[in-house]
C-alpha cells in the first residue's frame, strides 16, 4: 500500500470516528436549545446581568445550518442595531454558532442545553453562542457595539475544521 493511499484511508477513518462521535451527542427528541454569553469589552463592575435586550424592533436574520455549512455564510449588520438571529438546524446532528471575538450584548431566547453549552472546552470564553438539536431552532438577540469583522463557527468538535465557518460584518 502506498503512503498516499494509507493517508487517505487514515483520513477517512478519522472522519468516520468524528461523525459517529457527533451523532451520539444527544437525544434527538430534545427541545430546541440556546445559550448566549456576552462580552461588552468592559469589566463586570456594575454590569446588570438581568438586563434584557428589546426584541420589539429587532431586525430578523435567518441562519440555516446543515452538515457542514451555514447559509448565509456572511451576515452584515449595523453597529448598535438589535438583531434577532433565528438559528435553524436542518442537519442530522447538533450544531451551534459561536464567536470568540464578538463585542456587544447577546441574549438567548429559549431553553438552555446545559449538557452541550457548559461542557465544551472554552465555553466560558465565548462571546456569544447558540445551539440547536437536529430539526430544531433557537433564537439569539444581539447588539454588536463595535464595527469590525468577526468569525462565527460551529464549536462542536471537528465541525469548524469541516468548513462550518461564517463571517459577521458589523458596519
Amino acid at each position: 500500500m502506498t503512503k498516499a493511499r494509507f493517508a487517505v484511508l487514515l483520513l477517512a477513518l478519522m472522519l468516520t470516528v468524528l461523525a459517529l462521535t457527533a451523532c451520539s451527542s444527544g437525544d434527538s427528541d430534545a427541545e430546541p436549545t440556546a445559550m448566549a454569553m456576552a462580552d461588552d469589552g468592559h469589566d463586570d463592575a456594575g454590569h446588570d446581568d438581568e438586563q434584557k435586550l428589546d426584541a420589539t424592533n429587532a431586525h430578523e436574520i435567518e441562519l440555516t445550518v446543515t452538515e457542514f455549512a451555514f447559509a448565509p455564510d456572511e451576515i452584515r449588520v449595523h453597529a448598535g442595531s438589535t438583531i434577532k438571529l433565528v438559528f435553524k438546524n436542518e442537519g442530522s446532528v447538533l450544531h451551534d454558532i459561536s464567536s470568540m471575538d464578538f463585542v456587544g450584548e447577546a441574549e438567548a431566547m429559549g431553553e438552555m442545553d446545559m449538557d452541550h453549552d457548559t461542557t465544551m472546552e472554552g465555553m466560558a470564553d465565548m462571546a456569544f453562542h447558540i445551539s440547536a438539536e437536529p430539526q430544531h431552532s433557537g433564537e439569539l438577540l444581539f447588539v454588536a457595539s463595535k464595527a469590525g469583522t468577526y468569525q462565527l463557527f460551529c464549536s462542536v468538535p471537528g465541525h469548524k475544521e469541516l468548513g462550518m465557518v461564517a463571517t459577521l460584518i458589523v458596519e
